[in-house]
């Protein structure tokens, strides 16, 4: 089929860069929308972490107040006394 244009050779060419302009403007569009959700998602994704070192930390830190506490001392010093016994 043959095509027949009638506009002039510079409008032809207006819409040519019209439509190449409209298609670099979404490409850069889409990449900026693109890299705006993939940075949220990386900072959401450090915050939950840190979150959870924190509440690990914190964790840590109770068993250890638990583990060097007197009843835990004195559990151990007669596991020892036991221990010595059986020996």
């Amino acid at each position: 089929m043959l095509k027949i244009n009638l506009l002039p050779k510079e409008e032809v060419q207006e819409l040519r860069l019209e439509l190449i302009s409209s298609q670099v403007f979404q490409f850069w569009l889409w990449t900026i929308i693109t890299l705006g959700i993939v940075f949220a998602l990386s900072l959401s994704g450090t915050f939950l972490i840190a979150q959870k070192i924190d509440a690990n930390k914190a964790e840590i830190e109770n068993k250890k107040r638990s583990l060097s506490s007197e009843s835990t001392k004195q559990l151990e010093q007669e596991v020892s006394n036991l221990n010595r016994q059986i020996a």
